[in-house]
């Protein structure tokens, strides 16, 4: 037992880690794979539960609702697969949508506004203390990066690149994000959602190294949350902007 789960005993708190199933170009769906890879396991003294969402506009909240319900965790991370090399930390959600078809051969139906909920935030921003996980992973000092899309750590571990990305897209991975930092952030203190690179139907090697990855990037993501309740981070440790807003 290390120093921090000593200080912990025995809390038993818990992070949640989804993924989704499969849809249209990902017929397998990696951050499917790592959600039920990390189910049942440990980081840090954290309990993790993970949980496959379909892909549908209509089920996918209820079923996060469920599982944050049922374990009332300290942590919430979410991930989707995108067409990238790189895993992508997603810093904002937004009140919006594309008309675009799920696994159930579902459309939502676009208006004018085609915002996720009426009258509420254009944005949010993700409550996973990007800066302290900085600093946990040793990768250089937080900063203000230049564009929607910039490295998280200056030198990322072999084999994946690490960014950060203020935009997640408009489909259901932006719906389940927004959702959730709209009606959970006094339930889930720490909030955020990660996109995997893709993986090809047929590649263990890739899909190993993949949730050996995720599970270091969890791991580290646990390590913060748990010393970050500990208040073992000097306030001094700067807040990550991103395009102006506070993250």
């Amino acid at each position: 037992m290390n120093s921090v789960e000593a200080a912990l005993g025995d809390s038993h708190q818990k992070m949640v880690v989804t993924g989704f199933g499969p849809f249209q170009g990902f017929p397998i769906n990696p951050s499917g794979v790592i959600a039920d890879a990390l189910d049942g396991t440990s980081a840090f003294g954290l309990d993790l539960a993970g949980g496959t969402l379909e892909t549908s506009w209509q089920r996918a909240w209820p079923a996060l609702r469920t599982l944050v319900d049922e374990h009332r965790p300290i942590g919430l991370v979410m991930m989707g697969a995108a067409p990238d090399s790189f895993f992508r930390f997603e810093v904002r959600a937004h009140n919006a949508f594309w008309a675009e078809h799920d696994i159930d051969g579902v459309c939502p139906r676009a208006s004018n506004s085609s915002s996720l909920v009426s009258g509420a935030p254009w944005t949010y921003g993700t409550t996973l203390p990007i800066a302290e996980l900085r600093t946990v992973l040793r990768f250089g000092s937080p900063g203000t990066p230049s564009s929607s899309c910039s490295f998280l750590f200056p030198r990322p571990k072999p084999g994946f690149g690490v960014r950060t990305s203020s935009d997640a897209g408009r489909f259901i991975c932006n719906q389940v994000y927004y959702l959730a930092l709209h009606q959970l952030r006094e339930l889930v203190p720490y909030i955020g959602f990660i996109h995997v690179p893709s993986l090809a139907s047929h590649d263990p090697e890739r899909r190993g190294k993949l949730v050996r990855f995720s599970r270091y990037l969890i791991e580290r993501i646990a390590l913060t949350l748990l010393l970050k309740e500990l208040g073992l981070f000097r306030p001094a440790v700067a807040e990550v902007r991103q395009e102006g807003v506070a993250t």
